[in-house]
């Protein structure tokens, strides 16, 4: 049986938030009040609005701007990565390409397992929607494996698509890079997906290495597997149907679980944010629970607001422990 959980304090002010976007009071663009203004409002600390601004901003409904606050966002227009595709795929995505001749160097010549300054073609491509920019790759070709027609022009690599056998596919979620930000006009704070794909011919030769970024929240990465006989033999016997704990509550403030067969669907990897979120959170409040009780007469209030924010933490914290314990084999 499961008990139901009461919802915190940052899970209701997200609630009646949320409730104010998605009604239409307010609308994309609008600024929401300041963080004081907010806790005066609710009537709790400031750290407990914040937490529930995290979990919006985890939800794609508002974004911060630094030095301005938060604003509501205008809902995004998905685009779909298909593993082993080399671009995301969505109508009306316009691509434009560059190519430069290079010399293999540091990571890249990692990624390809290439001696030094072995000649490279790089093609530097971004995917439009309108005016806006939705993707941004750099794929790098050993300039032996390329024709050379098409080396000289901007267009898209795939000729020799024909050799690959096999494609190694690495997915990472992160803060962008200056260069990234800049190319799909983000802040350095909006977290991108991004994805190192290395393509293998027959003899085991790399012959492309592909790095693609993404705005996390408008972009999916979607992968299909294929199986052996023996492999589905081996999963019937030994899968369990686990259903994975998430760090939010339902309307009714009950607890929700997901069922999923990876980590890497988009709930999945919400929740791996908003996880880390809490665990974060939770480290800031107990460095000021040190040092407010290091003081020699701690302030009352402070002590109140303070404890109250603990508890809440804590209540975070083994709900993310609880979690990651259930996936534990």
């Amino acid at each position: 049986m499961v008990t139901p959980t009461v919802p915190t304090l940052r899970d209701t002010i997200a609630e009646d938030l949320r409730t104010q976007i998605t009604a239409g009071h307010l609308k994309p663009g609008d600024r929401l009040p300041s963080e004081p203004k907010l806790a005066t409002h609710y009537k709790v600390s400031t750290p407990t609005v914040r937490q529930a601004l995290a979990l919006l901003q985890a939800e794609g409904l508002i974004e911060k701007t630094h030095g301005k606050g938060n604003f509501v966002r205008a809902p995004l227009r998905r685009i779909t990565y298909t593993g082993g595709a080399g671009m995301p795929f969505a109508p009306d995505i316009q691509t434009t390409i560059r190519t430069t001749n290079l010399r293999a160097r540091g990571h890249i010549r990692t990624l390809l397992k290439v001696p030094p300054n072995t000649p490279l073609t790089e093609f530097d491509c971004t995917t439009y929607e309108g005016e806006t920019p939705r993707s941004v790759a750099r794929i790098y070709i050993p300039r032996d494996l390329a024709p050379a027609a098409q080396l000289a022009s901007s267009s898209w690599p795939g000729s020799w698509d024909a050799a690959r056998t096999e494609t190694r596919e690495t997915v990472t979620a992160r803060l962008p890079t200056r260069e990234e930000a800049s190319a799909l006009r983000i802040s350095t704070t909006r977290t991108v997906l991004t994805i190192t794909s290395i393509a293998l011919n027959s003899a085991g030769r790399v012959i492309e290495a592909a790095l693609l970024a993404f705005p996390s929240d408008a972009a999916d990465a979607v992968f299909t597997t294929h199986p052996t006989l023996k492999e589905r033999g081996d999963r019937q016997m030994t899968s369990r149907d686990e259903l994975r704990l998430l760090p939010w509550s339902g309307p009714d403030g009950k607890p929700c679980f997901l069922s999923t067969d990876g980590d890497s669907s988009r709930m999945s990897r919400l929740a791996d944010t908003l996880e880390r979120t809490y665990l974060d959170q939770a480290a800031e409040v107990l460095d000021r629970a040190i040092e407010l009780l290091s003081l020699p007469k701690p302030d009352p209030v402070a002590l109140h607001a303070t404890s109250a924010d603990l508890t809440e933490a804590l209540g975070q914290v083994l709900r993310v422990a609880e979690s990651r314990g259930r996936r534990l084999p």
